[in-house]
């Protein structure tokens, strides 16, 4: 897996930042509140999440997220 160029990450606003803990949360990973900004919980959710599904060369700026892991959690947990 190629890792993702610095300039295509988004910032993790706090649409983003609530998304992915909704995400994490219903695959399991994350258990904290969700709607607050992202925090070291959600990275640790997001990390061990990226481990279970081998994303971790994409997770690459702890204030950033590959589009393409975005989209990937979107398809996979939002589909389940």
């Amino acid at each position: 897996m190629i890792p993702p160029r610095a300039e295509d990450l988004l910032p993790l606003d706090h649409a983003i930042a609530g998304e992915i803990q909704a995400l994490l949360a219903k695959a399991g990973h994350y258990r904290s509140p969700i709607g607050v900004p992202f925090d070291a919980a959600t990275r640790a959710a997001l990390e061990q999440y990226g481990g279970v599904e081998n994303l971790e060369e994409r997770l690459i700026s702890p204030e950033r997220i590959d589009p393409e892991v975005l989209d990937y959690m979107r398809e996979k947990i939002g589909a389940a």
